[in-house]
């Protein structure tokens, strides 16, 4: 029989894949993605096909004075969620290559370190250089829950996280990096501190980093 639809894995060039069923009845299921690109100085967020090199289709500017630092995007690629220099959370209805403003919370007041979207739990977690964790539910956008990070229960030393992990398996929890101290924390998504782990090395810094799911559907922490 005829072939409908051809899939393609984001390893395979897609460029002459499409080329090749130009006119045909093939269809390729990633011929509509697209690259983000933010953080640069006037504040705007290129959109890009994957297929045209160097060809922007269109541009945001959310705040000409305050430029995307954080952008993720939930694994639907139906939201896109953008963190501020100066604190915002921006959230994105994403639609082929529009993009239409569905809130802008400012909960935080100061620079957002790391967004993470958990598709299991319908929430999302956000960090900032003020020292808070806040917890957000999709897609209402709403806050539910502000964690302020303390170091053995002191309340006057002040730190703030550089990366935040919402996972949801074995435990629903929010695990944050601290580099100034070299260490995780872990809290119930209830805002109950779980544990905490320090690096192994106080020289290890840790730059990239990214939550993936094994076999047995547990989150594991890269």
């Amino acid at each position: 029989d005829a072939v409908d639809v051809v899939y393609c894995v984001p390893a395979i060039d897609i460029v002459p894949v499409v080329e090749a069923v130009k006119g045909t009845n093939v269809k390729v299921g990633a011929e509509n993605k697209y690259m983000l690109k933010g953080g640069f100085w006037d504040g705007r967020i290129e959109i890009s096909s994957i297929l045209f090199e160097k060809k922007y289709s269109s541009c945001i500017f959310p705040n000409d004075d305050d430029p995307v630092v954080v952008m993720e995007m939930t694994e639907d690629e139906k939201y896109l969620l953008c963190g501020t220099k100066n604190g915002f959370i921006i959230a994105y209805l994403v639609n082929s290559q529009n993009f239409e403003i569905l809130q802008k919370l400012f909960y935080h007041h100061d620079e957002i370190t790391s967004i993470s979207i958990n598709n299991n739990l319908n929430m999302f977690a956000t960090s900032s250089k003020d020292g808070l964790i806040m917890l957000h539910v999709l897609p209402s956008f709403k806050l539910i829950r502000t964690i302020k990070i303390t170091i053995n229960e002191n309340e006057k030393e002040f730190v703030y996280g550089d990366k935040v992990f919402l996972s949801s398996s074995p435990i629903p929890c929010i695990t944050v990096y601290i580099s100034s101290k070299g260490l995780f924390k872990t809290y119930s998504i209830n805002g109950a501190q779980l544990f905490e782990i320090t690096e192994l090395e106080n020289s290890v810094y840790i730059k990239c980093s990214k939550i993936i799911h094994d076999l047995n559907f547990q989150d594991i922490l890269i």
